[in-house]
């Protein structure tokens, strides 16, 4: 389905049987979000606009960057980071999150990984863990550096 497409249907929820963004969003089967993005943006050019604006220049070659991240723009275009992204073993990973333990004092928690990476001596989340990364899960990571397997959530055991 088009965005358009989605514009109509989300107007006629709304304005035919009364239907509110949520009743809407479980309607479609999209999140709540993505219902007021799309009444307040219909044809997406504002998204786009945004995107444009966020757009940097690859410091190699000076092609446009992705402008999806916001104002975290990567510092190379895609076609360079290809060319530039270094394959991590488990071993090179292991080794980073070590280092990254003796420098912070405790083994990093994945959102700390994720933006932690001004000079590229960490390896990208998606090289730490991932169907094709050194690792399944970033538990599993943190645990072959030596230190105890992360938890996520409030749960407690009953």
């Amino acid at each position: 389905m088009t965005r358009a497409e989605k514009y109509e249907k989300i107007i006629a929820l709304r304005d035919l049987y009364g239907c509110s963004g949520k009743r809407i969003a479980e309607l479609m089967g999209c999140s709540v979000k993505t219902v007021y993005a799309i009444i307040n943006d219909p044809d997406g050019s504002k998204q786009k606009t945004r995107r444009e604006r966020y757009r940097g220049t690859c410091v190699d070659c000076g092609a446009k960057t992705n402008g999806s991240s916001g104002y975290n723009a990567p510092k190379r275009c895609d076609a360079c980071t290809r060319h530039h992204t270094k394959i991590w073993t488990q071993e090179a990973v292991i080794g980073a999150i070590q280092k990254w333990a003796r420098l912070h004092g405790k083994p990093p928690a994945s959102r700390e990984w994720m933006h932690s990476d001004t000079d590229g001596s960490y390896p990208a989340a998606t090289s730490v863990y991932g169907p094709q990364a050194a690792f399944p899960k970033w538990a599993d990571a943190i645990e072959a550096a030596g230190f105890p397997r992360p938890t996520t959530g409030t749960r407690r055991a009953a």
